[in-house]
């Protein structure tokens, strides 16, 4: 296709010299440098990358552990992020995406939800209820998921890891005294004893272990009586885990699978470069679901697929971690919804049932303890995680503050819920909150709660089951963030009714519980038969991050707040009056929109096939608006000349435009310094100045006639005009390169192969250094590290890799020997101070605030804003030298016809004087003859008067 199109623009040119040949180069150039961008294996795998979640950060002092009633054991702590998922992401790996068949997927977009409120929902309490609570089960827009066009949810359970058979080496205690590795890598042989220090890994030491507190690398652990898993102990955990997953299966539907769920074969070999060193695992059911889940899933659901089922749950157990679980997606299909799910329970399952029993509970009650915790992690796996968000586009961050509207303290800043999301929908209907200058969107958790970022904000929704609450409720909230992802359509019927914050204002959102707005209504309910009916326990007094909320104004009396109500058998229909929240489906928001594609439109727009297009639509366009201007304005010798001098009076400006951008990079060169040296400034500078006097030399050619002139500024503007091409080949390189900084900015090893790895090293170290000065903890001492945890490191390199201010983490990254405080690589300590107002979004003394807690995650916000900005600067740099090459083109055919017309006009000149000349001549010749015969003639009468004289 490039080859045709320059033929094409030749064709038009009329002329196959020079031109054309430059003109084919540059977009031979475009399509194999975005062929390759394409084609690259290592690419695409990392563009694939999804972390679900980030690291738990321990803030001392916030203990939110819950105390089980009657028997001191402490509930399990639901989480995120496996450290299997942190460890592989590490090394550069990511889910797999294994493409499935649907019935109706090919047509559908995912959008944002652009419904609103159908109609108004105030009444005395500020709403107005509406009735209609059933599920759209017809649509013609293939894009609305409908009743019509999905199948419930159907999870299916591999408890693979609990039968020795089956279960991945060195996984599961079988039996006291066996071994077990904490790790995805391929751990090699177990100690021989618990002395033994000769293996790669070292024995684990859990006495003080604490997840929020400790470093723990891959280590071996030497399994106890208690960690096995008895038939008891499996049935307890089978029971609780098999209730959850039927309850989910309830809750939501996907789009229909026309055939089988089905995973493909691979080898570990190939997997992530064979980082995890399982390459004699040649033939593995799903290589993702075995690195992420740490789990060997059936042969037949390669060969034949999942029966029975559209997910599979993958269930990992090691009880002698913490008393907590995991939950994150291993693999997802091509549209992006997870079909392969993991769930780490770290809980012991002994001690669980021996205090239980010890609490009196029957089996039922035993049977069920569990389940909130395992929807817990469950919706984790199903996308309730900040990377899936993300990737839907419907979370932004924003600042949080301790008093309302902005005021008080800036506490964090915190991932939101954008306003039109169906999730933000439902928490205005909730919270009564319309005034559109304070509603700002939902936060997720924050730092405070311990879990952040990938949980519902338990200041705001204490109940709900992804919150760190007390209830463990499936209220709509958390089954509309999963709607919001565009994977699943929500049966609110199953959901359960929230109650905390109910009518409480914007101020309760903003202030995250701190104050409770809706005062006017504490006498607005009354009582049908019983004062109980307002006596609402929230259960806050013993946890002591609540202490910060507003009491709510609950108690046993005759009236009080909506937000009090209790559902009783007496007061069904005027409770249900005031949840108005669970009217979650279409009758309120709408039906939610579907697919894995963010929008088809937007995602073209961001598609590799657009970054192919563009230039080349940009080229024909260019020339198609150059050939209108050319019949319109080039029609005489004086409108050639005007448009002549117009392109030379572009050439001009852009000339002294790049000398004004050496300038400014000269000037803030504590920031620019690492990408573009002083010799590249001066370049900038120079090479503005060489377009410029171009400009010039072509004004001069324009008008003048001069062969010598002419042929000094053909020379000059061929020569420009080959080195624009290289130019602009690499700014599309060095952007290219630059993106892949930003998506792979961790381990230095990606650069390996790239065939811009020797240029790109320097480019990314000069990124992490200048982050490492610019954002370092000022209360850290020089040489000190950060205190936060990363569980399941794969040795030490991982611990570099995680933590920024370990010496090695630079190296780590980049792959290029880092560099202490002292030595200052990077943006200097100046320029640190000029980042705020240079890089846009960027805030030095927040990046500061958040060094350690951040982790990894602040230097990649850092790259991600440090190269938008760059990119930003390219992305002109290139279009303007994009559009000055097709120009260029032009103004060297306009020169070469006024050289013709010149040159035609000088010959036809000369031909003029010379047939002058040779016309003088001529009537010189006959005015000679005449005269001489005129003078004959005289003589002739001269001779015969002296003749008749004589006679």
């Amino acid at each position: 296709f490039s080859i045709k199109l320059s033929f094409f623009i030749m064709a038009r040119l009329q002329f196959a010299g020079a031109t054309g040949i430059l003109a084919t180069a540059l977009v031979l150039i475009l399509g194999v440098t975005q062929y390759y961008s394409t084609s690259n294996p290592e690419r695409r795998l990392k563009e694939a990358l999804r972390v679900a979640g980030t690291p738990p950060v321990r803030y001392p002092g916030e203990e939110h552990k819950i105390t089980f009633p009657d028997a001191g054991y402490t509930n399990p702590i639901p989480s995120i992020v496996p450290h299997t998922h942190r460890v592989l992401s590490a090394l550069g790996a990511s889910q797999a995406r294994t493409s499935q068949a649907y019935e109706h997927l090919p047509d559908l977009t995912y959008q944002d939800v652009a419904e609103t409120i159908t109609r108004s929902l105030k009444s005395s309490f500020g709403q107005e209820i509406l009735d209609s609570r059933k599920l759209s089960d017809a649509s013609d827009d293939s894009s609305i998921l409908t009743w019509a066009n999905t199948e419930p949810l159907s999870i299916v359970v591999n408890w693979a890891n609990f039968d020795i058979n089956t279960a991945k080496p060195y996984s599961t205690c079988f039996s006291a005294g066996s071994w077990s590795f904490i790790g995805s890598n391929n751990p090699g042989d177990p100690p021989a004893s618990s002395s033994d220090t000769t293996t790669a890994y070292p024995i684990c030491d859990f006495t003080n272990y604490d997840v929020f507190t400790s470093d723990v690398s891959s280590c071996w652990y030497q399994c106890q009586a208690s960690d096995v898993t008895n038939t008891e102990r499996f049935n307890f955990l089978k029971a609780n885990v098999d209730t959850a997953v039927a309850n989910i299966n309830q809750m939501y539907r996907i789009p229909k699978l026309s055939s089988p769920l089905k995973f493909q074969w691979g080898s570990m070999a190939n997997f992530a470069n064979n980082a995890l060193g399982y390459q004699d695992l040649t033939n593995v059911c799903s290589p993702s679901t075995f690195a992420y889940c740490e789990t060997f899933l059936p042969a037949s659901y390669c060969d034949s697929g999942v029966a029975g089922g559209n997910a599979v749950l993958n269930m990992v157990y090691k009880p002698y971690m913490w008393g907590g679980g995991l939950g994150g997606t291993c693999e997802y299909d091509q549209h992006g919804r997870p079909i392969s799910l993991g769930f780490w329970a770290h809980l012991s399952l002994k001690d669980t049932i021996t205090n239980l029993d010890a609490a009196g509970k029957t089996s039922a009650q035993k049977n069920s303890y569990l389940v909130g915790f395992a929807t817990h992690e469950v919706n984790h796996g199903l996308g309730f995680n900040l990377g899936a968000f993300l990737d839907a586009g419907i979370v932004e961050k924003k600042p949080v503050y301790s008093g309302v509207g902005g005021t008080g303290t800036k506490e964090d800043d915190l991932w939101h819920f954008k306003k039109d999301t169906r999730l933000a929908k439902l928490a205005q209907v909730h919270f009564d909150c319309w005034d559109d200058d304070a509603w700002d969107g939902v936060p997720l958790m924050g730092a405070i709660e311990g879990g952040r970022d990938s949980h519902q904000n338990s200041f705001l929704f204490l109940e709900d089951v992804e919150s760190y609450g007390t209830f463990e409720m499936n209220t709509p909230f958390t089954l509309a963030a999963l709607e919001d992802t565009g994977h699943y359509l929500a049966n609110y019927t199953y959901s359960q009714y929230p109650n905390w914050g109910a009518y409480q204002g914007c101020d309760f959102i903003t202030t995250r519980c701190r104050t409770r707005g809706g005062t006017s209504l504490n006498n607005a309910y009354s009582i049908v038969s019983d004062d109980s009916e307002c006596d609402r326990n929230f259960a806050t007094s013993g946890d002591s991050k609540y202490s910060k909320c507003a009491a709510p104004d609950c108690g046993s009396k005759n009236k009080c707040h909506p937000e009090c109500v209790v559902l009783t058998s007496d007061n069904a229909e005027e409770y249900t009056n005031l949840r108005p929240v669970m009217n979650g489906t279409d009758a309120l928001l709408g039906s939610p929109k579907a697919s894995g594609l963010l929008d088809k439109f937007n995602d073209f727009l961001n598609s590799e096939l657009f970054q192919l297009v563009l230039p080349i639509v940009i080229w024909l366009v260019t020339w198609i608006v150059l050939f209108i201007c050319r019949k319109l304005c080039c029609d005489s010798e004086a409108s050639m000349i005007r448009f002549s001098h117009f392109v030379s009076g572009v050439f001009l400006v852009c000339g002294l435009a790049l000398i004004a951008l050496a300038g400014y990079m000269y000037y803030y060169r504590s920031v620019f310094e690492g990408v573009f040296t002083l010799a590249g400034i001066a370049g900038v500078a120079a090479f503005g100045f060489v377009i410029a006097s171009q400009s010039v030399m072509q004004w001069l050619s324009a008008t003048g006639t001069n062969r010598v002139v002419f042929k000094c500024t053909a020379f000059l503007s061929c020569t420009l005009l080959v080195l624009q091409f290289f130019v602009l080949a690499w700014i599309v390189l060095y952007n290219y390169a630059l993106d892949s900084v930003q998506q792979n900015s961790s381990g230095g090893d990606k650069w390996d192969g790239h065939f811009l790895g020797m240029f790109m090293r320097p480019v990314e170290s000069y990124l992490c250094e200048s982050y490492r000065n610019c954002c370092w903890d000022p209360t850290l001492p020089e040489d000190g590290v950060c205190t936060t945890a990363h569980e399941g490191a794969v040795g030490a390199a991982i611990d570099d890799g995680s933590d920024p201010s370990r010496p090695s983490f630079c190296e780590y990254i980049s792959g290029v020997a880092s560099s202490s405080l002292s030595v200052g690589r990077g943006i200097s300590p100046a320029g640190c101070a000029a980042l705020d107002g240079v890089i846009q979004g960027f805030d030095r003394n927040e990046c500061q605030a958040e060094f350690c807690a951040s982790s990894t995650s602040g230097y990649e916000d850092f790259v991600t804003l440090a190269v938008a900005s760059f990119r930003r600067n390219f992305n002109v740099i290139a279009g303007i030298f994009f559009i000055l090459v097709i120009i260029q083109l032009e103004q060297m055919r306009v020169l070469r016809s006024l050289y013709d017309f010149h040159a035609y006009q000088e010959d036809e000149d000369k031909k003029l004087v010379e047939r002058g000349r040779r016309e003088s001549a001529r009537m010189e010749q006959r005015e000679n003859a005449l005269r001489a015969r005129e003078e004959a003639d005289i003589r002739e009468a001269t001779k015969r008067s002296m003749e008749m004289t004589q006679v």
